[in-house]
């Protein structure tokens, strides 16, 4: 594929040849700096782009949400040679990271899922993926994609069915916040270059949309706010777009819309004494025109103008205005590689004066082509499908892509309606919700050339920031690119709390499921109190890591290795913020009469509750919130113990992975070690709250009062510090006795809240019956406590930390039943067949086979790829 060049020239305006002075001189060199800096930034620190596929656009209770990620350098999509391990996360409505995938990136791709089998609350579900390098330049720069996920349909198979009621919602996350509404007609205007200025004429764009976010269909007039003159009228041309030409003369000016909604004033933006304005037409497909003017009122100067595409320079001219007012460049089209590029205007300071961003159809998009013998098929029929990929002058191209085929019936479709095309060319690098991004690659005829300008006029933000790239403002690289999985963190005094350098870190990894397989290693803090360790080799899954901190000392004239109390801070709370849900991201489209199921419809949703069932789960899948279960020993009496966690487990209304939040809590700074389990809950669940009566201390639930539940046994109360006191009844009716266990909040492997009235009767102390001091008390929740396997206490020796280091996650396999003959239980599978890896042969062709399900008739077929030298191609084909 070709390599952009730099290319520098200088520009005259009207081509009329002005000699500079020394000053000018020096004056050009600068500009010409600034673009030399961003340059060689972007050649340094060049930027990557994510983009998951998956197998469907929506999931029940019980699915799999497969995907595969694409990892790219953002300015020609090559595959990344940067970072080798991705993060995706799965989030909830309320921003909680319910479950976690990290995978190792090999040539720019890689591949997971997430299990949905013991999700029991629906909701809005977002995914996201990112490199820990990615977090440098911005959150705005992580992939996310919102999924519906409904309850699981009470009759199998009636995907109809689509309940997103929250069982007894009990646990409230409000970290995500939300979005402003917005009004039943919203109309947005954007000048051509950024400013309307005095004397200037100027190209205005403007959007217009209802309270969903749907494009609205407008007409109006601009009119002067003084005398009410009508200067101006304009009408939308695709998706409630437009745009018009208006001459500022001073002065304020307003415009005047009618639509469906009724009519409606806006104020049109302050027009400015002075400044510059530029225009850019991009419809010749030969070359680009830009046009620079200014007014009277603004001094002459040289300035520069560059253009840039997904953060690599193309061209810069300088442009002297003390000739003439105006200056008109043409630059050749084949010089940009393909997607959103912008120009920019600047001065010898480097502030931008104008920007503008326009769009280049790429010309080396790959042929993705799918024959089928049939279009309709029988249930449970092998359903057969031929491939062809070429690249755009149509040779065979021997390589891999990933492809989804899935039943068609009762399919919701989200409004955004990106593919891997339109996502890296298009939707990555803007900000704000695109109706339909898809529609523009469907041909660049001039119908769509059209609405792209558009669009581009109208969404007002690139990714790449001309400031941060040309050295004028800080860019903070906090994250180099991971290379493998890598553990570092910092190393802090225990009074103080400061970084300590020149310290000794020894670690050990033992695999969790593999005792027997351990590495160790050492390394030494740097001035900042910072250490990082690569594994020599990858580690899959989760594995047993011990921290020992030592310094060297000379005792008796002997250097020996003294351990030090010290904190161990692994750097593990580099998540990005949570996003609030846009109106976009909570609007879907029903398949079967294309309606739009709205925000305002699925808040109503996910408000209703099930009144007959009075627990859930909430929170993490099950098999990421107990680890443990498999470590304890399988006898008789373990089978009861099991069973009844389980039971425990099932009722709760929250699940917690104590290690994960003791974990999370320490790399935070804040040491749990050494108080209570009341001070434990109230510090990782909002609902437990510090009371004072009559100078005691205590704590209560959602206002209420709660007990604990150790060892099945009913716990009378917990002191602070580590002392349990727990009764064992003798017979029934009978005082219990004391027993006295020392219980720190490390050696808690899970904790369950409940508020199931039938757990809390179940095991209410028969003391609280009894005592008249706490017969009439309200009990809100009863907390089952776990400890790890084997062990009532672990020992804390100085210096040393006991954690979990987590690997590349396992991969799965897609399963494809085989239907020789018909299956016992019916099959209701909406995702058909799904491979992440494809494979084509020299000639450019692949053959995959599968069986339908016991329902469908037809398929939608969703095939994508992404080369290693930065070839895109999609088909999506119903």
């Amino acid at each position: 594929m070709k390599k952009i060049s730099l290319l520098i020239t200088v520009w005259f305006a009207f081509s009329v040849l002005h000699i500079y002075g020394q000053q000018s001189d020096s004056i050009a060199n600068k500009l010409i700096g600034f673009a030399s800096n961003f340059k060689t930034i972007s050649h340094y620190l060049p930027q990557e782009k994510v983009y998951l596929h998956f197998d469907n656009t929506s999931y029940y209770i019980g699915d799999n949400i497969w995907f595969k990620g694409y990892v790219t350098t953002s300015a020609l999509h090559e595959a990344t040679t940067l970072s080798k391990v991705l993060y995706i996360d799965l989030l909830d409505q309320d921003g909680h990271v319910v479950d976690t995938r990290k995978l190792k990136i090999e040539e720019g791709q890689c591949h997971g899922d997430f299990s949905l089998s013991d999700l029991k609350r629906p909701g809005m579900y977002e995914i996201r993926a990112y490199t820990k390098y990615m977090l440098n330049f911005g959150e705005e720069y992580i992939f996310s994609r919102v999924f519906p996920i409904y309850n699981k349909p009470k009759e199998d198979g009636n995907y109809e069915e689509r309940d997103m009621r929250i069982r007894n919602r009990s646990i409230e996350f409000k970290e995500r916040g939300k979005s402003e509404k917005l009004k039943n007609l919203n109309f947005s205007i954007y000048p051509e270059g950024g400013s309307l200025v005095d004397g200037l004429e100027s190209r205005i764009a403007f959007v217009a949309t209802d309270k969903s976010g749907q494009p609205v269909n407008i007409t109006g007039q601009v009119i002067d706010s003084k005398n009410n003159n009508v200067l101006s009228t304009f009408s939308s041309e695709y998706k409630g777009k437009g745009a018009f030409s208006f001459h500022p003369q001073g002065g304020k000016y307003k415009v005047k819309i009618e639509s469906e909604a009724g009519k409606q004033e806006f104020d049109l933006p302050a027009v400015q004494p002075k400044g510059y304005v530029m225009t850019v037409n991009n419809v010749n497909a030969d070359s680009i025109t830009v046009k620079v003017k200014k007014n009277n009122a603004t001094f002459s100067s040289l300035l520069g103008l560059v253009s840039t595409t997904r953060n690599e320079l193309i061209t810069i001219n300088i442009i002297d205005f003390a000739m003439e007012d105006a200056c008109e460049i043409k630059v050749p089209a084949d010089l940009y590689s393909g997607g959103v590029s912008q120009f920019i205007l600047f001065d010898l300071t480097g502030q931008p004066l104008a920007e503008r961003m326009f769009f280049v159809y790429p010309k080396n998009e790959l042929r993705i082509e799918s024959t089928q013998s049939k279009d309709t098929y029988q249930p449970y029929e092998k359903i057969s499908i031929d491939f062809r990929i070429a690249d755009n002058t149509g040779k065979p191209l021997e390589t891999g892509f990933s492809l989804s085929v899935r039943d068609a019936d009762n399919q919701m479709e989200p409004i955004f309606a990106d593919n891997i095309l339109s996502n890296l060319l298009l939707s990555s690098d803007l900000k704000g919700y695109i109706d339909n991004p898809s529609y523009y690659f469907e041909s660049d005829d001039m119908d769509r050339k059209n609405a792209l300008d558009l669009l581009m006029m109208t969404q007002g933000w690139s990714r790449y920031n001309w400031q941060e790239m040309t050295g004028i403002k800080p860019l903070e690289m906090k994250y180099k690119p991971e290379k493998g999985i890598l553990i570092d963190g910092i190393i802090k005094s225990w009074i103080r709390e400061k970084p300590v350098a020149n310290t000794t870190v020894s670690m050990i990894l033992s695999e969790k499921n593999d005792p027997d397989n351990v590495m160790s290693t050492t390394c030494k803090t740097d001035d900042k109190g910072m250490f990082s360790i690569y594994t020599d080799t990858d580690i899959n899954g989760t594995w047993t890591a011990i921290f020992q901190t030592s310094e060297q000392k000379t005792k008796k004239k002997e250097v020996v290795d003294e351990k030090k109390r010290y904190h161990t801070l692994l750097n593990t709370q580099f998540r990005p913020d949570i996003r609030p849900y846009t109106i976009e991201d909570l609007s879907f489209k029903e398949k079967e009469n294309g309606n739009i199921v709205d925000s305002d419809k699925l808040e109503s949703l996910l408000e209703g509750e099930y009144e007959e069932i009075q627990y859930d789960t909430l929170s993490l899948a099950m098999d990421q919130k107990v680890h443990h279960l498999k470590e304890i020993e399988i006898t008789a009496k373990e089978n009861a113990k099991m069973a009844l966690k389980k039971e425990h487990l099932k009722k709760a209304n929250i699940v917690y992975d104590a290690q994960k939040e003791m974990d999370d809590m320490t790399d935070r700074g804040e040491y749990m070690l050494e108080k209570d389990v009341d001070e434990y809950l109230a510090s990782i669940n909002g609902n437990f709250h510090r009371t004072y009566t009559g100078g005691d201390v205590g704590y209560t639930y959602k206002g209420g009062k709660y007990y604990y539940v150790y060892n099945d046994i009913s716990v009378w109360w917990m002191s602070t510090g580590t002392k349990v006191v727990r009764y064992t009844p003798k017979e029934k009716g009978e005082s219990s006795a004391p027993m006295f266990d020392w219980v720190q909040v490390a050696d808690i492997d899970s904790l369950a809240i409940s508020e199931s009235r039938e757990m809390i009767n179940k095991y209410i102390p028969i003391e609280l019956l009894t005592d008249p001091d706490f017969k009439d008390v309200e009990y809100k929740a009863v907390v089952f406590i776990y400890l790890f396997p084997g062990t009532n206490a672990k020992t804390r020796r100085k210096g040393i930390r006991r954690t979990r280091v987590h690997g590349y996650t396992p991969g799965r396999e897609f399963y494809s039943p085989d239907y020789g003959e018909l299956p016992p239980e019916p099959d209701y599978r909406r995702t058909l067949y799904w491979n992440p890896n494809v494979k084509t042969d020299e000639e450019g062709r692949a053959e995959v086979s599968f069986y339908n399900n016991g329902t469908g008739k037809q398929i939608i077929i969703s095939a994508e790829i992404v080369t290693a030298d930065g070839q895109i191609g999609g088909l999506y084909k119903e």
